[in-house]
């Protein structure tokens, strides 16, 4: 392997609009933004474990329509995509701890009115 390319870890995608949660690959910030169709992003949970829920930092300002989910521990809507990655204790971007199955668990889909 190339000491040059970015060891790549596994996480998984909230995706509200079609209400599902999936494992996607993330080697460095760029794949974050792809994942989340944005160009800032933010954390706005950790879980106990390190597991961190990255959010793109304008969704509430861009005036784009989005689509919103409930995140177990997090008090306020999320709009747009999520998503849950790993960390080391250096804060350098891991494999998720937490399982697919237990990380779908924490996800709650809201519906528009």
């Amino acid at each position: 392997m190339n000491t040059s390319e970015a060891k790549s870890s596994t996480g998984y995608l909230i995706d509200p609009e079609a209400q599902l949660v999936s494992v996607v690959s993330v080697a460095d910030f760029k794949d974050i933004q792809k994942h989340l169709e944005c160009d800032i992003f933010t954390t706005v949970r950790a879980l106990s474990n390190g597991d961190t829920l990255y959010v793109d930092d304008m969704s509430l300002i861009d005036g784009k329509p989005r689509e919103f989910f409930m995140f177990e521990g997090y008090p306020s809507p999320i709009a747009g995509r999520g998503l849950l990655l790993g960390s080391t204790p250096d804060g350098a971007d891991a494999d998720c701890e937490t399982e697919l199955i237990d990380a779908a668990m924490l996800v709650e889909w809201l519906e528009r009115v």
